[in-house]
């Protein structure tokens, strides 16, 4: 989890903690069966597609879905449809995949 500017290690934690039992939740639960739906379209390759992100295909997800997914709800997801996951960057919240754009047999 990334740390906003100002804020403390523990305010970090609490937010992290709010954030994981929202992900629990109603809106949670749709937000990572939206993921896992688009995301069954596609195959898996042996190395990271560093042409996309977990950011982007969040926004790709919210454009065919027409609601929002968060980009955590979308990588949990990813995990599990068996999809292996890297950070694009250290630090960063978003993540790489072994994804192929080629329709899922």
């Amino acid at each position: 989890m990334t740390r906003d500017r100002g804020e403390t290690p523990e305010e970090v934690e609490a937010r992290f903690l709010k954030n994981r039992e929202r992900m629990r939740g109603e809106y949670g639960v749709d937000e990572f069966v939206r993921a896992a739906e688009f995301l069954r379209k596609f195959g898996r390759r042996k190395l990271m597609n560093l042409k996309c992100s977990s950011c982007g295909l969040k926004h790709d997800v919210e454009r065919e879905a027409g609601e929002y997914v968060a980009n955590g709800m979308l990588i949990a997801a990813a995990l599990a449809l068996g999809f292996s996951a890297e950070r694009t960057h250290a630090g960063s919240p978003d993540a790489s995949f072994n994804i192929s754009f080629r329709q899922a047999e």
